[in-house]
């Protein structure tokens, strides 16, 4: 048995807590939930149950951030700075000095609402949805605020040094969630999941003041002494690889992203509409939508290069990721790949609303007129809104504008009834020019970049 004098004191808390307030809808998984193919993790099986973010999820999600900023070259982010503030990721077992609880909503916050979306999978070569590929998830609207709370602690036998660089290392991530935020859940290349920290607070107590360890007795997260963590605009947020750009979208004609889900409505199709906390349902384009319309242009230019099949299918994987997510590919997660482009979810204005138009069904194969038929439909007309891009390297960015430039001229469109000219998008602020001859320069130089990084790469471990 341990001595008294081999007793490894706490000489310091720090409690950071704050608002993390999802700026996109999100979806943090309930494997064991049975309300749709991929249901949101509540508190509870209750009806009137909230969501949370489980501290596992967080924590990695950090550590994510810490070890990202590490591959770049950040001395603050070594392996074992990292692994003493969040913990061993190996087989050594140290401790974590940072606490990472679960996020829940407040008290007094209103439930939020959730929407059930459809997902499809698409097949490969006919770009047709594949037999029994379809499902449904489940996300909790934007806006949606959850309680974070930290606890950061120091012994007095941990190495000054190491703790001095952890407790560097939490502002850090603090001005980090502040600016740019962090993503947590499923489909967070696709837009959902991106939550950013508002109104932080810190509480220090030192255990060598009485008042301070009576504090520590006392605590609970309402404490008065809690003050605003001043001085985040001055860190210096954690390093990123990803790049950014914007982009203006501008539907001329009509748009129709069906909402499969929405009981609210006797129309034969309706618009997707999404909701944010304490508002109104908003129109919108989910960023599956966006990869999908995308990576099928790029696949088409990526063959007008003159890349063989197997090149297309490399350069693809490494842009967007593995194709699909069915079982087949879960129980061989080696194989898969995330993507390395993410697209924003895109929504309209406030105030734009669904137009109702009656129009007589096409039958696909003779394209008539179907005999005694009659639809209704809710869609959107003559829009704007913007699409957010984020990347790793430059020929992606490339790659994508030059799609966009074929969608701006027709050759894919957005969304269903694309046969009756919906769907179409009009892409502005490209950086390679929207003129024809800035799109074949695009051509030329983004083949041999290509090129070369399909040299380098060689093939796709896996395939």
């Amino acid at each position: 048995m341990d001595s008294f004098l081999d007793r490894n004191y706490i000489t310091k808390w720090v409690y950071v807590k704050g608002s993390l307030v999802a700026q996109s809808a999100f979806m943090i998984r309930d494997y064991g939930s049975d309300v749709s193919d991929t249901a949101v993790l509540r508190e509870s099986d209750a009806l009137d149950a909230k969501p949370y973010v489980p501290g596992s999820s967080l924590a990695g999600a950090l550590r994510d951030l810490c070890k990202q900023a590490g591959n770049m070259g950040d001395g603050l982010c070594d392996k074992g700075t990292i692994s003493a503030l969040l913990g061993a990721d190996d087989d050594s077992g140290n401790q974590s000095y940072l606490i990472v609880n679960e996020a829940f909503m407040g008290e007094g916050a209103a439930l939020p609402r959730t929407a059930a979306r459809d997902g499809v999978a698409l097949c490969e070569e006919q770009r047709i949805t594949e037999k029994t590929a379809k499902y449904d998830y489940e996300v909790v609207e934007s806006g949606t605020p959850l309680e974070m709370r930290l606890e950061f602690v120091i012994r007095d036998k941990d190495c000054p040094k190491c703790s001095e660089r952890c407790e560097l290392l939490l502002e850090r991530i603090a001005a980090t969630l502040t600016t740019e935020g962090v993503f947590l859940g499923g489909k967070t290349s696709r837009g959902l999941g991106h939550f950013k920290l508002k109104q932080p607070e810190v509480l220090i107590l030192e255990a060598d003041d009485q008042a301070c360890r009576q504090g520590y007795v006392d605590f609970t997260w309402d404490d008065p002494g809690f003050r605003n963590l001043e001085g985040l605009e001055k860190t210096v947020p954690l390093p990123s690889p990803w790049k950014s750009r914007s982009y203006s979208v501008e539907i001329p004609q009509s748009l129709l992203i069906r909402d499969y889900n929405n009981p609210d409505t006797d129309a034969d199709c309706v618009m997707l509409q999404a909701t944010k906390y304490g508002e109104g349902d908003t129109p919108l384009v989910p960023g599956t939508s966006w990869a999908g319309l995308i990576r099928g242009s790029c696949r088409q230019i990526l063959y007008d290069l003159g890349l063989e099949k197997d090149e297309v299918k490399k350069m693809l994987i490494e842009a967007f990721g593995s194709e699909y997510e069915d079982v087949q590919d879960i129980k061989n997660t080696e194989s898969m790949k995330k993507s390395s482009v993410w697209f924003s979810e895109s929504m309209f204005d406030a105030n734009t609303e669904l137009l109702r138009v009656h129009r007589t069904p096409i039958d696909r194969f003779t394209s008539g007129v179907v005999k005694g038929s009659f639809l209704t439909e809710e869609i959107i007309a003559q829009v704007k809104t913007s699409l957010d891009i984020r990347y790793t390297e430059e020929w992606m960015r490339e790659l994508i504008e030059l799609a966009m430039v074929d969608i701006n001229d027709a050759f894919n469109t957005l969304g269903g009834e694309v046969a009756i000219g919906r769907g179409i998008c009009c892409f502005s602020d490209l950086s390679l020019g929207e003129d024809k001859d800035g799109y074949i320069s695009g051509l030329k130089e983004l083949s041999e970049k290509l090129r070369d990084v399909t040299r380098k790469k060689g093939g796709h471990d896996g395939e």
